[in-house]
């Protein structure tokens, strides 16, 4: 069992460490690691920018409050997946890959519809590497991680 505190537990998900559901960008790039490894007090810090994404009402600070962490290799696009994850009424991204992950469920799972529909936006299609097959979606865990990880401290 392992000896992490429910902080650093939270972290490691939202680094796409212990579950590359937790941040496809960080953990297809291998960032994870390197902002825990590269940075003092990286998990609680990390928890503390989760926190400030949790409460915006405006999805334009996010870019500030990546900034302001100040995280040596935690940049827009880990961060700024972070906060849609943690708020998505709020952020989200329109990158490739989430708007092929959105044509995928509005087409009822037809990769073939999702496919022919995202090829009118753009003429190369990048698909997620991994679609998560648990009952709960990627940001339903990391909520739940972050509610029973308590306030920050």
């Amino acid at each position: 069992m392992s000896k992490c505190s429910p902080c650093d537990r939270f972290a490691r998900l939202v680094l796409g460490v212990s579950d590359p559901a937790g941040n496809y960008s960080a953990e297809e790039h291998g960032i994870g690691p390197r902002v825990l490894g590269g940075n003092r007090n990286a998990e609680q810090r990390v928890f503390d920018l989760a926190d400030k994404f949790i409460g915006l009402s405006k999805a334009r600070e996010v870019p500030v409050l990546i900034r302001q962490a100040g995280l040596k290799y935690l940049g827009i696009s880990v961060g700024s997946e972070a906060s849609c994850m943690l708020n998505p009424r709020v952020c989200w991204v329109a990158n490739t890959r989430t708007v092929w992950a959105h044509l995928l469920v509005k087409h009822n799972d037809n990769v073939a519809k999702a496919d022919e529909v995202s090829s009118c936006i753009t003429t190369r299609t990048s698909r997620l590497s991994a679609i998560s097959t648990t009952e709960r979606s990627p940001t339903a865990m990391i909520r739940e991680m972050w509610e029973q990880s308590g306030p920050a401290t």
